[in-house]
């Protein structure tokens, strides 16, 4: 068979015999009946023992591997047949295209004044990177580029649901002081017939929401059942429907919880699938941003901090080049590296993940380890906000603070860099007549704050403190 770059499905049949076992292979077989093995592609009559408790994927070339299934029966791991009956014109299937927006998701519309969110491609910087900016005069302001001041960012995300791993991330979180985002497939949580130790319980998501991580969205079933012709099952209700029906679902699992963000899920239907678009990344960007205030698309570059595509953030950049946002020289420099997981399981498996945490907790004092959708609101409020210094004197300084954005979703504090007058040892700030963070630092015997403010929620005046 020679190698291409077409998505393959791949049966193995293994006979567990006393001694040696005998094993079949075939590529794209019929998915409604289990195939003969005289028709198999490789044909092994005596494999050595063949016992195993985990399973790690190697190879010398590049490929991608969307799913893995491990059953007792030929039904156990290959998608259900596709329907080949005509559905009738009122089918779900047919009428989908034509759907209103879904009630569940009206929370996600901007109401009043303000932007969803910033869902077009960037074709240029948005503003010139610098380094750290360092006002010159006291009452002067800069907005930071990071939460913190901090020089880059850092968000860990885990697809999958990979409720097994929970525990050992956990242990890497804590250690690390970082949360983790989770994006979920919805379909199967709290189904104990479907592979609870992938897709976990609401329980369980509800104790890590809890807990300061993030659960978002990962579609409700990642296609399940998708054909090699990239056609899903009749009774398949759209893309759109994915979208939604996952944030409704993850909404009822935890009770008060908002999804906002989304990660789009591989080996998508493709333009062979009837239902309008399908195949068009461009018409699958536009229903994602209708519904989710960022999408973590697939890998490629990092995320550059003055260009992020919010919808489509980029992920599993290599370990190698993860450096590149604390180097001055690179294109990367400041940036925003989102490591993805599946899952880790065995040893092998998380050996993969290390790398990433240890460059984390090497440079952990010039990285934010946000969440992604903390660090996907902080960009949109920060490359459509405002400051204006409206007082400044001796004892008091007043600054405004605005954006673009919708308030009702766009709350994540930014943070601002006030030059002060040398004569205060200390400062504290309010915003509509509530204190907020003040941090203290230095930079060339001049003394600044960094002070926590939300857009378009009131003056913030600073004094001194003794």
């Amino acid at each position: 068979m020679v190698a291409d770059d077409t998505v393959r499905l791949l049966v193995y049949r293994i006979d567990f015999k006393a001694g040696t076992e005998e094993a079949w292979m075939w590529v794209d077989p019929a998915l409604g009946t289990e195939p003969d093995t005289a028709k198999a592609d490789l044909h092994a009559k005596e494999v050595s023992a063949f016992r195993f408790n985990a399973v790690n994927v190697g190879a010398n070339e590049t490929f991608y591997l969307d799913e893995l299934r491990i059953g007792t029966t030929y039904g156990d791991v290959v998608p259900p047949a596709p329907q080949t009956a005509t559905a009738p014109a009122t089918s779900p299937a047919k009428a989908a295209p034509a759907r209103t927006r879904p009630a569940n998701a009206a929370h996600n519309t901007a109401a009043g004044d303000g932007l969803f969110n910033l869902a077009e491609k960037p074709a240029a910087p948005r503003f010139k990177l610098t380094d750290r900016e360092w006002p010159a005069n006291a009452g002067e302001a800069a907005i930071c580029l990071w939460n913190d001041d901090k020089l880059a960012v850092f968000s860990m995300t885990i697809d999958d649901n990979c409720a097994g791993d929970v525990p050992w991330w956990l242990e890497q979180s804590k250690e690390l002081q970082i949360p983790i985002t989770w994006f979920l497939i919805t379909k199967n949580v709290n189904n104990p017939q479907n592979r609870p130790f992938l897709y976990g319980t609401w329980d369980l998501w509800k104790k890590l929401a809890a807990a300061g991580h993030g659960i978002e969205s990962h579609s409700v079933n990642h296609w399940e059942g998708i054909d090699q012709a990239g056609r899903m099952p009749a009774d398949w209700l759209g893309y759109e429907w994915e979208c939604a029906e996952s944030i409704k679902q993850i909404e009822a699992g935890i009770p008060g919880h908002k999804v906002r963000f989304f990660a789009h899920a591989g080996s998508t239907p493709g333009a062979a699938h009837d239902q309008p678009g399908m195949g068009d990344a461009n018409w699958m960007r536009q229903v994602a941003a209708k519904h989710y205030v960022a999408v973590r698309g697939g890998r490629g570059p990092i995320n550059p901090a003055n260009q992020i595509d919010y919808g489509s953030i980029t992920c599993a950049h290599p370990v190698e080049k993860a450096g590149e946002i604390l180097d001055p020289k690179a294109k990367a420099y400041r940036g925003w590296v989102v490591p993805l997981a599946h899952f880790v399981g065995n040893e092998g498996g998380k050996a993969q993940m290390v790398p990433y945490l240890d460059f984390y907790k090497q440079h952990a004092s010039e990285l934010w380890g946000g969440l992604l959708g903390d660090v996907a609101r902080y960009g949109q409020e920060r490359d459509t906000a405002k400051l204006a210094v409206d007082e400044n004197g001796p004892t008091r300084i007043a600054f405004t603070l605005t954006d673009q954005m919708n308030d009702e979703i766009y709350d994540f504090p930014l943070t601002i860099k006030v030059r002060l007058p040398n004569t205060w040892k200390g400062a504290a700030a309010r915003q509509n007549n509530a204190a907020v963070p003040v941090q203290m630092v230095e930079h060339e015997g001049a003394p600044y704050a960094l002070v926590k403010a939300v857009p378009d929620r009131g003056q913030v005046v600073m004094t001194p403190k003794p």
